[in-house]
């Protein structure tokens, strides 16, 4: 049999008994037959096994660039590095307090469509700590205006100059899916995370010296609250992630700002004042009343940003099963064969015949083992902050979309289904007693 084959690159999505959105490549093959003659035809299909490509991830990085720097520069960078060095160091112990260790609990509700995992923390830093802290900032702001050292230096250490989202994006309505699957969910991120899960969670509360006291008891909104009265030194940029800490954390726009409300509380230690750059925008004086120590709460959140349900992954082609579905010209998208039949046997083959005249298009299907799962997007932000005030220290944001979010599959159920081949064939049947040949047809099989 002589065959034109015509390639076409293409993406099918076949109906729910089948394999869906699956890409192949096509071949069209047309044949002449008189009634009653039948012809052959073969399907290879796919062969062996694929993967849709999603899998489980938690974050990714990116490179940055060399600058060369002046003395001043790399003065002011140092002494913003030790500061740095100082409060990481504050976030890990605070991290360890967390009720994940252990073996207690995780601080989520499992079984609601909250569409967050939160972990907490806490811990407490002497006022000699912060005073040593507070010199790097004093020692900071020195450089401000010296040999390049901009205003730049003074943005948000964490994303050059960005603030942190007062809330995080999220493409899935999660109330649009059923609270079991929702918990489904969380529990592939905690594992996805090495978290430890558990459906209930424990208290985890603190009283300071001046009666400021928070708590992580479990609500529907907020997370924890923390009640007493603040200093007065709010950072200017506030309602951070109301939805987790009542009324909100608060940031300030420029990153030595954020610490004005410790150098009244704690005093500053240099001869260069912070304040000068910053108690425009604190608008709060110092303290004659020196403080001792400091609560800082420590909170890491993971939130669903996005759940893709039927994803298609461990598809296995292996089956000599084949089904062949006789359409009219022009029905073939209809889904309302006129004939099927199946076969199985290693040619992949098939024989038409038609005892009525008229054209035909017959289409093939190979029987696949694949996997329905969920695929999920998941931002994770770190933030440490300081209980009285309820500014922030430092935070951390990783999103999916910019990038860096974490993701899991969540395992689905194994099905098997019909998936189209990509093979089809145009077959004309005429009554005349003779084939019809041009150039491009084939010969009569006998």
């Amino acid at each position: 049999m002589k065959i034109r084959k015509m390639l076409i690159l293409s993406m099918t999505c076949l109906a729910s008994s089948t394999l869906m959105c699956v890409s192949h490549v096509y071949a069209d093959t047309n044949a002449n037959i008189n009634v009653g003659e039948s012809v052959g035809m073969v399907s290879n299909g796919n062969q062996g096994t694929e993967s849709s490509g999603h899998g489980n991830k938690n974050t990714t990085s990116s490179s940055g660039s060399s600058y060369h720097s002046t003395q001043a520069e790399l003065n002011a960078n140092n002494e913003k590095q030790s500061a740095l060095d100082a409060i990481k160091k504050w976030k890990d112990l605070a991290s360890s307090m967390d009720e994940t260790k252990n073996g207690q609990k995780i601080g989520y509700n499992i079984n609601g469509w909250d569409p967050d995992i939160l972990l907490k923390g806490y811990t407490t830093i002497a006022r000699n700590d912060i005073q040593n802290f507070l010199s790097h900032i004093d020692n900071f702001s020195g450089y401000l205006g010296q040999d390049n050292v901009d205003t730049f230096y003074n943005t948000q250490s964490e994303r050059n100059g960005t603030l942190p989202k007062r809330k995080l994006d999220a493409k899935t309505d999660i109330k649009s899916l059923s609270k079991d699957k929702v918990k489904k969910i969380k529990k592939a991120i905690a594992k996805n995370e090495n978290l430890y899960a558990s459906e209930t969670m424990r208290s985890l509360a603190t009283l300071d010296g001046t009666g400021q006291k928070f708590s992580f008891e479990q609500q529907n909104t907020p997370y924890f609250a923390i009640s007493g009265t603040s200093t007065g030194g709010r950072g200017f940029y506030q309602g951070i992630r109301n939805d987790l800490l009542w009324k909100g954390m608060n940031d300030s726009y420029s990153w030595i700002g954020r610490f004005q409300d410790w150098q009244n509380r704690f005093g500053s230690t240099s001869g260069n004042s912070a304040g000068n750059h910053i108690s425009s925008e604190s608008g709060s004086s110092s303290s004659n009343q020196m403080e001792d120590y400091a609560d800082v709460v420590y909170l890491k959140d993971y939130h669903i940003y996005e759940v893709q349900d039927d994803q298609i992954d461990n598809v296995d082609y292996t089956s000599d099963k084949r089904r062949w579905s006789v359409y009219k010209k022009g029905e073939e998208n209809s889904g309302k064969p006129i004939r099927s039949a199946e076969t199985d046997n290693p040619q992949h083959a098939f024989q038409f015949s038609s005892n009525e005249a008229g054209d035909y298009v017959v289409v093939a299907e190979q029987e696949a083992t694949y996997t329905v799962s969920m695929y999920v997007t998941y931002d994770v932000v770190e933030y440490l902050v300081d209980s009285k005030s309820q500014n922030i220290l430092y935070y951390n944001e990783k999103l999916v979309s910019n990038g860096k979010g974490g993701s899991v599959k969540v395992d689905g159920e194994q099905k098997t289904g019909w998936v189209s081949t990509g093979d089809s064939f145009n077959i004309h049947v005429n009554d005349l007693g003779t084939v019809e040949t041009n150039g491009s047809a084939t010969q009569r099989v006998q």
